[in-house]
């Protein structure tokens, strides 16, 4: 599936009637795996992100850089479309602009941009601050004109219900919705009564991260709008703690057989899609494939010009095309240099001038030419040797 696909693969689960679960997704092996146990979406936390690439806290010491470079891992892996964090947008709105051509050159299906006042400033309080609801809506129509040359999604997004109160949540999301966003990111919420507000409120399909335990029911979230839901990145959480244990066991002695939890080598296989790369391996390592291209090519050559093995004459239209293009154009470049070097070189041409398009019907052959092909099969030889060289 390429990246035109999955969004709009996206944009239909956006516009349909179902809530679907996001798969928390950090790395490649990650997104296969989301995409193998059924997940729709994947979604790219800005902590998971830090977590994984930096094996840092989510303080914003991740750049854009690393973030792109990271998403692009992820969606050229698997075929799940991949929703990014993109935090403030790593900057002003013009840093915006610059994120999401980024992300959508990385092959992200959609980003978020908040309005969380980032990174932290000297003095400033521990606990997250907003912008100003006029900065935001820059943020989300830079974002926007940002996106308009792609089909890539934009999602304006606010953890005002968190930080401040839901009046000024349900007042950010609505000018962010006027802004012309394509979903609404709405982290944080824990009541019913807080969502009933929102989605009342407000027109655009909603996107709830880490919601309270009383909003998870699907078909509830399904009428209220949301149609995708985030749980979490116990995921990652989860996979440290098996790093975790597995390497005290090895230092403390574990046999290799009898250490917990180990992927079966049928799962990593499938994982990291082993039979593509062996069969590929195959196609264009192995030695013994390019031998049997090499006869192909040969048999090929023997069927067209049978005059090599008897004095037949030899009607082009018995062809039959069974070199690929590519070892054709290999073909002409070594009989190039054959072309006008002794008797075989009438051969030589005749072969060239067919492979241009430009032979004879017949070409005829007298048999004291013959006589002295049979007695300079070497110089065939030669020619052989040379292509086989070419393989």
């Amino acid at each position: 599936m390429n990246v035109q696909d999955k969004r709009k693969k996206l944009a239909a689960l956006l516009a349909g009637d179902r809530c679907v679960i996001a798969g928390s997704v950090f790395d490649p092996l990650s997104a296969r795996i989301a995409d193998e146990v059924g997940f729709e979406v994947g979604l790219l936390g800005g902590s998971v992100a830090s977590f994984a690439v930096l094996g840092a806290p989510d303080l914003m010491l991740l750049t854009l850089t690393e973030l792109a470079e990271q998403t692009r891992r992820i969606c050229r892996a698997s075929e799940l479309p991949v929703l990014v964090d993109a935090d403030h947008g790593f900057g002003n709105a013009l840093n915006v602009m610059r994120t999401v051509e980024e992300l959508e050159g990385a092959g992200a299906a959609g980003l978020s941009i908040e309005d969380t006042l980032l990174p932290r400033a000297f003095g400033s309080p521990k606990e997250p601050s907003l912008t100003s609801v006029e900065e935001g809506v820059g943020r989300m129509r830079a974002a926007v004109t940002a996106a308009r040359e792609s089909d890539i999604a934009i999602f304006g997004r606010t953890a005002a219900v968190a930080i401040t109160h839901i009046d000024d949540a349900v007042r950010r999301l609505q000018a962010y919705e006027q802004a012309g966003v394509d979903a609404l990111f709405v982290p944080y919420l824990k009541t019913r009564a807080q969502l009933d507000r929102i989605a009342d409120s407000v027109g655009l399909p909603l996107i709830l991260g880490s919601p309270g335990a009383e909003l998870m029911d699907l078909e509830y979230l399904a009428s209220r709008r949301v149609r995708v839901c985030l749980r979490g990145h116990q995921g990652f959480a989860a996979s440290v703690q098996a790093l975790y244990d597995t390497a005290r066991a090895v230092l403390a002695g574990t046999a290799p057989g009898e250490l917990q939890n180990v992927a079966p080598e049928k799962l990593m296989q499938r994982l990291t899609k082993a039979p593509e790369h062996e069969r590929w391996s195959e196609q264009f390592l192995n030695s013994s494939t390019a031998g049997q291209e090499l006869k192909l090519v040969n048999d090929a050559i023997a069927r067209r010009y049978r005059l090599m093995l008897d004095e037949e004459e030899v009607g082009y239209s018995e062809y039959d095309p069974v070199a690929p293009a590519s070892i054709l154009i290999k073909h002409t470049e070594v009989l190039r240099q054959h072309e006008g070097k002794g008797f075989g070189s009438h051969l030589v041409s005749a072969m060239l001038d067919d492979i241009r398009g430009q032979g004879k019907t017949v070409i005829p052959i007298c048999p004291y030419a013959m006589n002295y092909i049979r007695k300079h099969r070497e110089y065939l030889d030669i020619v052989r040797a040379d292509l086989r060289a070419t393989l």
